[in-house]
Order: structure tokens, then sequence, then C-alpha cells
């Protein structure tokens, strides 16, 4: 009898959230934050993963302390509230709701799991002292939410990836001074100017990939997890090393090729996708071609790093890209750009000018 009252408490806790939601949300019409995401409801306040995570947690922390001993009874709490501040801080990091409709939504739930703790603690007629009943729902609640994350994981996740908003330029825009709205340098933690893009392509990477492969270059062998283990082999040459991908805006490279270069220094040519796409054709990408050393961290970890300060195309690399355009379709095109002026020089940071072998 006092398991099934434990359980009615149970679903209280994550009822009160579930209908909470809805209910309150079509109450008070509070939007979320525009960013384009496929989310099911489109009010902010209450927040329901925050609520139904504190709700849950919450009594999940009330339930558990109450069968251990009084000195180590912090630790469902402090576990409870990291968790929630977890699951907050990931709603205001994916711009699903607004800051203060997070805290709101913790508050609400605080409010509700207080006075649900009140009842449970004066009504339950359980045994303070059996652990099962507090580690069976501890151990259902890991189990659904592992579940929960191979089935959905990658649906959840698209959906908290907003909308790309798309801009079409005019071919003879981008080749006049429209390649200038396109990034310029890629973001990076560690360098205050990142590494300059030196490429533009409009047109279908594996196209590109495919006439470079002819012309010496080749597909590079990203990190993963089956060769995760290299990167702990210093003595590795580097051609042996996993590639570590970057990213620029938010998205992985769509190509990353190598070559060992006719100056004996390794290369690597990246490419990212844009929000640009040319006015009935294809899309906008964006990349470099710079050379790859040897990094390492405290001798132990060796990896292939880029060099930032390359400055620009080599004249190898250059005849072979400046080949590529007379290899592409019509509807494609690679422009060739001098690296981007140093931020810190005084100087225009798009005053860069253009190379195109074909009109």
């Amino acid at each position: 009898r006092g398991r099934i009252r434990h359980a009615y408490y149970w679903l209280a806790a994550a009822g009160f959230a579930t209908l909470a939601t809805p209910l309150l949300g079509a109450l008070l019409r509070v939007p979320r934050p525009h960013l384009g995401l496929g989310l099911t409801l489109p009010w902010s306040f209450p927040s329901g993963p925050v609520l139904l995570a504190t709700c849950v947690y919450g009594f999940l922390a009330i339930s558990t302390a109450r069968v251990l001993p009084e000195r180590t009874r912090w630790l469902p709490f402090a576990l409870a509230s990291t968790l929630v501040a977890g699951a907050a801080s990931s709603r205001v990091y994916l711009g699903a709701e607004w800051l203060t409709d997070v805290l709101g939504s913790i508050a609400l739930g605080l409010a509700w799991v207080s006075a649900l703790g009140l009842a449970f603690h004066r009504h339950s007629g359980l045994d303070r002292g059996r652990r099962l009943d507090a580690a069976v729902p501890v151990l259902t609640l890991v189990a659904g939410l592992a579940v929960q994350g191979w089935l959905f994981g990658e649906s959840d996740l698209a959906r908290y990836t907003p909308a790309p908003r798309v801009e079409t330029l005019t071919r003879a825009d981008w080749l006049a001074d429209g390649w200038r709205r396109l990034p310029a340098r890629r973001a990076a933690l560690r360098q205050r100017e990142g590494h300059s893009m030196t490429l533009q392509y409009a047109g279908d990477p594996a196209d590109l990939a495919a006439i470079m492969e002819g012309l010496g270059w080749q597909q590079a062998e990203t990190l993963d997890w089956d060769n995760a283990l290299r990167l702990l082999s210093p003595s590795l040459p580097l051609a042996d090393l996993p590639l570590i991908p970057q990213v620029v805006e938010g998205r992985q490279e769509a190509i990353a090729l190598v070559n060992p270069g006719r100056d004996g220094k390794r290369r690597v040519l990246r490419l990212w996708p844009t929000r640009f796409r040319l006015a009935g054709g294809p899309p906008l990408w964006v990349g470099y071609v710079a050379n790859l050393r040897r990094g390492s961290i405290l001798d132990l970890i060796a990896f292939p790093a880029t060099d930032s300060q390359a400055g620009g195309l080599s004249l190898g690399d250059r005849a072979d890209l400046e080949a590529v355009n007379d290899w592409l379709p019509a509807c494609q095109r690679l422009l060739l750009l001098p690296p981007a002026p140093s931020l810190h020089a005084g100087s225009e940071p798009h005053s860069r000018g253009v190379s195109v072998t074909r009109p």
C-alpha cells in the first residue's frame, strides 16, 4: 500500500509538469525567441523540459535522501541541482526559451516539489531504512533516459537546429563584389584572427573533391573513435595522424583534402557551407588551403595543427586550383582570394582582390 502511495506521488510530480506546460503556455502566451527552431509548443513559459526536470529530479532527491544517513543527505539535492542547472542552461544556450522564463519555470517546479515533499514526508508509510524503495525509481529513471537518448537522440537534436537563413546572390553580383559578404576568416578560440578564407566555391563539393583527387589530393582521414588512439603516439609521422575537424559558424567542414605538396610540406584544403547560394544555381562555400604541422600537448598527444600564419596559396596550389575551373561544369566556379588583411593592421577586412580564371 505504501508503494502505491509512493507511485501516486511520482505521478503527481511528473504529471504536474506535463499538464502545466501546455495549459500555462496557452494561458500566458509568452513567445519563444525567433530562431526558427522546430519545437512543438510556441510558448517560452513555462519551459517544459526545465519544469519537468525540476519536478522529477527534485522529488527524486526528496525520496532518496530520506533513506540515506544524515551526513550524506545533501548528495541527492546537489546532484538534482546540477541536473536542473544543466537543463536550464541548455535551454538558454539553444535559444529555446528566455532566461527569465527558464528561471520562472525552476521557481514553479520548486514550489510544486516543496508542497509535494511536505505531503510525502507526512503521509508516506514507507520504511525509512529500506533503500530498495529509493533505488527502484533511480534505476528506472536512468534506464528511461538511456532508451530515450538511443531512440530519439538524433531527432531531438535536429529540432534544436535553427533553420538556416538562405541569402541569394546573382552570379554577376557574386563575381563582382558579392564575395565580400561571405566569411573572410574562421574564428578560433586560441587565435585572435583565425584562418583566412582564401577560397570561395559555387557548386557541388563532391565534384571539386573528384577533380582535386585527380591532381594528387586525397580525402583526409579525420578523427573518430577508430583512430583517436593514434593521437597518443607522438612518434607517428604527420601523415598517419588523423585530421581534427573544424567548424565555421557551427557547421562542420564538407570536405577535407590533403596533399604532400610540391615543396615537401603537407597541405590541407577545407570547405564549409554558408547561408548564401546563387540565384537559380548551386550553394556557395568558403574554405582555405594551409600548411599542416605537428602540434603536441606535453609531448604526450600529437596532432596535425593547421598553420594559420601561412601567407596564402603557394604557386603549386594556385596552379592546381586555377586548373579546377577548366574541369568544372559551366554553372560552377571556384574563386581564389588572397589572405584577408590583418584586422590589427588598420586595414579594411574586405579590401581583397579576387582571382577568377574564366569570366
